[in-house]
């Protein structure tokens, strides 16, 4: 039979040490704190949700465009089977995704994401005419 290893018993006793289950940054705020505190692009979670954010926006393809009483409208097929009209202005995607221009092969839309420290920050994608 295989020798059975032996290991070195450590035990944890505080200090000076770090405790082992609290975050690497102590000034990160709560959840509560979060709108009292200035941490940058903030999304509106009091806003009203489109239909478009149910559905993750990998999930959400351009179909083509429409102009419309002085408005340019994307058409975009969402996974339950039907197409939606966006224009500048309209939110989608599950990261608090606005539209920022309809263009004849995409639609640029800046995202709100969490920043892994307690805050926010934009990031710009599209959504590509698909084929």
């Amino acid at each position: 039979l295989p020798e059975i290893k032996t290991f070195e018993i450590f035990v944890y006793e505080e200090d000076d040490r770090k405790d082992p289950f609290a975050t690497w940054r102590s000034d990160i705020p709560s959840v509560a704190q979060v709108s009292s505190v200035n941490l940058g692009v903030l999304p509106d979670i009091n806003r009203r949700k489109e239909v478009l954010e149910t559905f993750p926006i990998d999930a959400l393809l351009m179909m083509g465009i429409i102009d419309f009483s002085d408005n340019t409208w994307g058409l975009v097929k969402a996974p339950d089977g039907i197409v939606y009209r966006v224009k500048t202005g309209n939110y989608l995607g599950q990261n608090f995704g606005k539209v920022n221009q309809v263009l004849a092969d995409r639609i640029v839309i800046t995202e709100v994401i969490q920043d892994g420290l307690g805050g926010w920050e934009e990031r710009q994608t599209s959504l590509n005419l698909s084929e």
